[in-house]
């Protein structure tokens, strides 16, 4: 059975790849060619990743495949970071219109006489309406300095003394226990 040959464009991408330090399984995979024949091109043609052997222009080249793929992968992962953060500002868009709709909700409980059922509703708007102030300022990239701002800060801190607590601590007078 005859080996596979490589066309020798491909061949040479191999090699510069190779001989800038990218491992041969990672070649091979790269451009679509078995492990066992690049290895074999290697013995063969007696590549070698002494830089003092390798000619400028294959450095030169080399250093392109090497920037190529560093630009590439910056804007994929731009990209990506693009999707997210459109995805978390249509999350945050609906979970603003959940608190309009609940804060509705409030005002119409807020005439009906039941003042734990309205105090309820308010609280749990009012978490809500944190948990969006946050997402958004996330979404939007306000805080992406190192350190939280001091609207974070304080945020953080409520949420921490509200985790801390089982039960609300209301009180509504004139109402029997």
């Amino acid at each position: 059975m005859p080996r596979p040959k490589i066309d020798p464009g491909l061949l040479a991408k191999c090699r510069i790849d190779w001989e800038a330090g990218v491992s041969l399984r990672d070649v091979a995979e790269t451009y679509g060619v078995s492990l066992a024949t690049i290895r074999r091109y290697r013995i063969a043609q007696s590549w070698s990743r002494d830089l003092s052997t390798i000619s400028s222009e294959k450095l030169d080249a080399a250093r392109k495949v090497v920037e190529d793929r560093m630009i590439k992968a910056v804007e994929d992962a731009g990209k990506s970071m693009e999707h997210v953060l459109e995805r978390h500002r249509r999350t945050s868009d609906r979970i603003a219109e959940m608190l309009e709709a609940s804060l509705v909700e409030v005002d119409t409980l807020r005439g009906q006489g039941n003042p734990s059922k309205y105090l309820s509703a308010l609280k749990t708007a009012a978490e809500v309406s944190i948990s969006v102030q946050k997402q958004e300022r996330r979404s939007w990239g306000m805080d992406h300095k190192e350190g939280s701002s001091d609207l974070e800060a304080i945020l953080d801190e409520i949420e921490e003394e509200e985790g801390g607590r089982s039960e609300p601590k209301l009180t509504v007078i004139g109402q029997d226990k």
